[in-house]
Protein backbone atom coordinates (compact mmCIF):
# COMPACT_ATOMS: atom_id res chain seq x y z
CA UNK A 1 0.00 0.00 0.00
CA UNK A 2 1.50 3.14 -1.16
CA UNK A 3 1.84 5.62 1.45
CA UNK A 4 0.20 8.95 1.28
CA UNK A 5 1.70 12.53 2.09
CA UNK A 6 -0.05 15.59 3.45
CA UNK A 7 1.00 16.84 -0.17
CA UNK A 8 -0.83 14.24 -1.97
CA UNK A 9 -3.73 15.31 0.86
CA UNK A 10 -3.72 18.94 -0.29
CA UNK A 11 -3.96 18.49 -3.88
CA UNK A 12 -6.86 15.84 -3.08
CA UNK A 13 -8.35 18.92 -1.32
CA UNK A 14 -7.69 21.48 -4.22
CA UNK A 15 -9.12 19.11 -7.17
CA UNK A 16 -12.32 18.53 -4.66
CA UNK A 17 -12.43 21.95 -4.58
CA UNK A 18 -12.03 22.98 -8.04
CA UNK A 19 -14.61 20.05 -8.97
CA UNK A 20 -17.17 22.03 -6.33
CA UNK A 21 -16.21 25.09 -7.55
CA UNK A 22 -17.17 23.92 -11.44
CA UNK A 23 -20.30 22.64 -10.10
CA UNK A 24 -21.72 25.81 -8.74
CA UNK A 25 -20.86 27.52 -11.76
CA UNK A 26 -22.98 24.94 -13.39
CA UNK A 27 -25.77 24.87 -10.98
CA UNK A 28 -25.70 28.90 -11.68
CA UNK A 29 -25.87 28.43 -15.59
CA UNK A 30 -28.58 25.81 -15.06
CA UNK A 31 -30.39 28.50 -12.60
CA UNK A 32 -30.60 30.90 -15.39
CA UNK A 33 -31.28 28.80 -17.80
CA UNK A 34 -34.32 27.85 -15.77
CA UNK A 35 -35.24 31.57 -15.39
CA UNK A 36 -35.10 32.58 -18.65
CA UNK A 37 -37.28 29.18 -20.18
CA UNK A 38 -39.77 30.23 -17.47
CA UNK A 39 -39.94 33.66 -18.47
CA UNK A 40 -40.47 32.49 -22.31
CA UNK A 41 -43.15 30.09 -20.74
CA UNK A 42 -45.08 32.69 -19.11
CA UNK A 43 -45.02 35.00 -22.46
CA UNK A 44 -46.30 32.14 -23.88
CA UNK A 45 -49.15 31.73 -22.02
CA UNK A 46 -49.31 35.67 -21.98
CA UNK A 47 -49.98 35.37 -25.82
CA UNK A 48 -52.12 32.21 -26.10
CA UNK A 49 -54.60 34.20 -23.38
CA UNK A 50 -54.72 37.50 -25.74
CA UNK A 51 -55.17 35.23 -28.84
CA UNK A 52 -57.76 33.25 -27.43
CA UNK A 53 -59.62 36.79 -26.11
CA UNK A 54 -59.06 38.03 -29.67
CA UNK A 55 -60.60 34.57 -31.21
CA UNK A 56 -63.67 34.74 -28.98
CA UNK A 57 -64.13 38.25 -29.85
CA UNK A 58 -64.12 38.07 -33.34
CA UNK A 59 -65.98 34.87 -33.30
CA UNK A 60 -68.92 36.57 -31.27
CA UNK A 61 -68.85 39.42 -33.86
CA UNK A 62 -69.00 37.03 -37.28
CA UNK A 63 -71.93 35.53 -34.78
CA UNK A 64 -73.36 38.80 -34.63
CA UNK A 65 -72.99 39.87 -37.91
CA UNK A 66 -74.59 36.36 -39.36
CA UNK A 67 -77.31 37.16 -37.09
CA UNK A 68 -78.26 40.56 -38.86
CA UNK A 69 -80.53 41.16 -41.51
CA UNK A 70 -79.00 42.80 -44.68
CA UNK A 71 -80.65 46.09 -43.93
CA UNK A 72 -79.44 46.06 -40.86
CA UNK A 73 -76.00 44.74 -42.31
CA UNK A 74 -75.91 47.72 -44.69
CA UNK A 75 -76.65 50.39 -42.06
CA UNK A 76 -73.41 49.09 -39.47
CA UNK A 77 -71.68 49.55 -42.69
CA UNK A 78 -72.70 53.08 -43.92
CA UNK A 79 -74.23 54.83 -40.92
CA UNK A 80 -71.23 55.94 -38.26
CA UNK A 81 -72.75 55.33 -34.89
Amino acid sequence: MPHITEGDNQQSVEILQEQVTNQKQQINIKDEQIERLQSALDQSQQLQVLTESRYQAEHQQLAEMRSRSVLQRLRAVFVAD
